[in-house]
């Protein structure tokens, strides 16, 4: 059976392709409304929270201008407050810096590791250029011995006259002198 191919639309298609821009142009827009509605919110809390220590503080000084007892639970709180504050914010600073430390360290030790592995395969210059020159005495002498060996064999058309030769004396029964008759 043949299969059916339903017809190409092109403007179903545009329409569908149009209706996904005009969603996500939509979800774009929402997530920007979002956006610029959190950071205000967070702005607008940030200036309270400004105002309040701005007002607390004014207070405090106030309060240590006008009275002759010093509040000082509160300077004491107030201090523990930014100590904690304090050390927070260190803590967050603190803690990728040993974390890259750590990291340094343990990539120090794998150099380390393998920089004394090093010296088992080494081989120096001087050792390297003894081989080289070795090898090459070594290639020269087997080429000689080669080119001597090639020299004194026979070819193989000699070999098969010599055997035609053994063969003939063979069917003619000679015996060769001070040989005994088979």
């Amino acid at each position: 059976m043949a299969e059916v191919h339903p017809k190409f639309d092109a403007e179903a298609r545009f329409a569908q392709v149009e209706e996904r821009v005009t969603n996500l142009s939509s979800r774009f827009s929402a997530l920007e409304q979002s956006t610029t509605h959190g950071f205000a919110t967070a702005a607008a809390q940030i200036n309270t929270l400004g105002t309040e220590m701005r007002s607390a503080i004014g207070s405090l000084a106030q309060e240590i201008r006008q009275g002759q007892r010093t509040p000082w639970a509160t300077i004491w709180s107030a201090t523990g407050v930014a100590f904690t504050v304090l050390v927070g914010v260190g803590y967050l600073a603190y803690t990728p810096l040993v974390n890259s430390v750590t990291d340094l360290k343990t990539a120090q030790t794998d150099i380390a590791k393998s920089m004394a592995e090093i010296p088992k395969d080494y081989v120096s210059k001087d050792v390297a250029q003894i081989l080289r020159e070795r090898t090459a005495e070594d290639r020269d002498r087997n080429a000689a011995a080669l080119e001597s060996l090639e020299k004194d064999k026979a070819s193989r058309r000699e070999i098969d006259q010599l055997l035609t030769r053994v063969e003939r004396l063979e069917e003619h029964h000679y015996i060769p002198a001070g040989g005994g008759a088979h």
